[in-house]
């Protein structure tokens, strides 16, 4: 139930740019996410060196997530072997 909330804006775009694909020959979905990537990228500062460090950001956040995870799930207590093997 939760993944098809979290998906359902994404269906209905689809589902609009559907309706007026088929009714009017006109395209919604891909314009607007070229308006959303020149905006995106207008926002982005003219120096390739601080476009890097800001894309370079969420890259390192999510390595550092994924090492905290992976440290909390090796962390796990010891095994006890069963009362009957050798």
């Amino acid at each position: 139930m939760g993944r098809a909330m979290t998906s359902l804006p994404w269906r209905v775009l689809l589902l609009i740019d559907a309706f007026y694909f088929m009714t009017r020959r006109v395209e919604v979905f891909v314009p607007l996410g070229k308006r959303l990537l020149w905006k995106l990228s207008s926002m982005l500062p003219g120096n390739l060196v601080l476009v890097a460090i800001v894309a370079a950001v969420p890259v390192l956040a999510l390595f550092l997530l994924l090492e905290w995870q992976f440290a909390r799930a090796e962390t796990t207590s010891r095994v006890q072997p069963a009362s009957g093997a050798l």
